[in-house]
């Protein structure tokens, strides 16, 4: 009975995080289209504030525990190539998708990253890939292809600047999944992403200095930004990590779909976002890949 109430547990937190997620990218179409913000500057903002919210959360959790990572040297390297190669071209990349079309579409476009996960595992393992690997993808890459033309070859659906940033956001995603592995093995994913988020919006102040942007403030665009910021990330990344915790970061991943369904019931209700039903198809195709390989990877652990 509590193993599974544990794994009840797990499965709320975890779609609870996802859900936020969903939410947040909702709150920066708004910022986009309306012109209060531009994608690289909320990008700069939210891992700037994240990492210092998140390095309070770890201080508050582990103590001095989190400055050990500090003294070692190579770790330090590995965050900050983290933070700007993993962290901040994923957010950049799926803040830009966004922007050329909404939440919903650019979140599914994202979750492609699966897929190019399990070519760059094949590739590094030498292996063919599973059945069930296969059929993912060909489920990937048929709801692509809907999304991206709604079944008409000849013309695109959304336009070739989203599905671009929508396609090196999956391609991002798959970067920064695989990137950190060996430093949250020693170190643990919180202190890892808390300082590579706070690293690399450290460095991207002094690159993209937001302070001389033209951000409209007012009411609804501060909470928007509070949102994103804390919301989005400190919260949903907070209740994720003790999700993972309660059913390990396999099963976690099964509730992936949450986020997409989230940003795209949200873009819809809440901004009058039009999706067709073929729309939701290709959404639907997208999102049940990543069911499938990540039930896949349940199975063979």
């Amino acid at each position: 009975m509590k193993k599974k109430s544990k794994a009840w547990k797990g499965l709320l937190l975890t779609g609870t995080a996802a859900i936020i997620w969903g939410i947040a990218g909702t709150f920066a179409q708004y910022l986009f289209s309306g012109g209060y913000a531009s994608p690289i500057w909320i990008t700069n903002i939210r891992l700037l504030f994240s990492g210092i919210i998140l390095i309070s959360y770890s201080f508050f959790k582990y103590g001095n525990k989190i400055t050990h990572i500090l003294n070692d040297g190579n770790s330090v390297f590995m965050l900050l190539a983290f933070g700007l190669f993993g962290l901040t071209t994923s957010q950049l990349t799926y803040y830009m998708a966004i922007n050329y079309s909404n939440a919903g579409t650019a979140t599914v476009l994202q979750y492609l990253g699966p897929t190019l996960i399990v070519f760059y595992v094949c590739i590094t393992k030498r292996r063919l890939p599973y059945k069930t690997e296969v059929l993912g993808v060909l489920l990937a890459v048929t709801g692509a292809f809907i999304v991206s033309t709604r079944g008409n070859i000849n013309t695109l659906s959304i336009s070739k600047e989203a599905l671009t940033w929508g396609l090196l956001s999956a391609l991002a995603m798959m970067t920064y999944t695989v990137m950190p592995g060996r430093l949250i093995d020693k170190w643990g994913s919180a202190i890892v992403n808390a300082y590579a988020m706070l690293f690399a919006g450290i460095i991207l102040l002094f690159f993209i200095r937001p302070w001389n942007y033209d951000i409209v403030f007012n009411l609804k665009t501060i909470i928007s930004i509070i949102v994103i910021v804390v919301l989005g990330t400190a919260v949903g990344f907070s209740l994720y990590l003790q999700g993972v915790s309660e059913i390990g970061p396999i099963a976690a991943s099964t509730i992936a779909f949450m986020e997409p369904l989230s940003a795209t019931v949200c873009s819809s209700v809440f901004l009058g976002t039009k999706f067709l039903p073929i729309d939701i198809l290709g959404f639907s195709l997208i999102m049940t890949s990543v069911v499938i390989v990540a039930l896949s990877k349940t199975k063979r652990a």
